[in-house]
């Protein structure tokens, strides 16, 4: 995959805060909190299943993979209200990742995916679970994305990156011009399959591309390809 790719002079926006319209449409989003220390952002695919990075699962210093009793996903968060908390009773992986640390390896990016089961079941009045939809591929060059997560800039309600464009794809990555930050590995990449319909998530946010004065763009995950690994994974 060529990161050069996001050499066009194209302007990322950056983010902004989701309207109360569209808070309720991205309900199932939400901080995912790992043992303490570190923060990531999840999503809830049905009533009591959750998707994030691989990489959050791990401490970035000792690369121990967190105990679920140290996992709590906060749904839906907006400042100091929140749909629902839960905490997790597994974790699944898949076998051939590795760990890298903080920088990402791109030999790990392309299986950079985690299920979470909760240890209760979502009510759909609390919060609806986002449906996952397949690319074609890793997702078609061009394709344009909504992106929604609580980033190290806004950690305590959700901020969209919208209408990001697909410019690079391999295996089950694709490279996307919008910016990411801290926290917000594990968001939801999502499209809107049409006006008015809820979004559908199709991959997850896993890496920054680019140095930390000069940000090019971000690795993503294809979420279908890997979800039916991913529950057999399950412990």
């Amino acid at each position: 995959m060529d990161s050069g790719a996001l050499d066009s002079g194209a302007v990322d926006p950056g983010p902004r805060l989701l309207t109360p319209q569209e808070a309720p449409v991205w309900r199932a989003v939400g901080p995912l909190n790992v043992a303490g220390n570190r923060s990531c952002t999840a999503t809830l695919i049905s009533d009591h299943e959750a998707i994030t990075a691989a990489h959050c699962l791990f401490h970035p210093v000792t690369h121990h993979r967190a105990e679920v009793a140290d996992i709590k996903f906060v749904i839906g968060q907006d400042r100091d209200t929140y749909a629902a908390v839960r905490g997790v009773v597994a974790t699944a992986i898949l076998p051939g990742y590795v760990y890298s640390g903080r920088k990402a390896d791109l030999s790990a990016v392309h299986n950079d995916l985690a299920l979470l089961e909760l240890d209760s079941p979502v009510p759909a009045d609390e919060a609806t679970p986002l449906q996952v939809a397949d690319w074609p591929g890793a997702g078609p060059r061009g394709a344009r994305v909504d992106i929604v997560g609580y980033g190290s800039d806004r950690r305590f309600s959700a901020s969209i990156r919208s209408d990001c464009a697909v410019a690079d794809t391999a295996e089950t990555m694709s490279l996307v011009d919008c910016v990411s930050v801290p926290g917000l590995s594990g968001a939801p990449v999502a499209i809107t399959p049409a006006e008015g319909a809820a979004p559908q998530v199709v991959a997850v946010v896993s890496a920054a591309v680019g140095a930390a004065g000069d940000p090019k763009g971000t690795l993503v995950v294809s979420v279908a390809p890997l979800l039916a690994a991913l529950r057999a994974a399950l412990p």
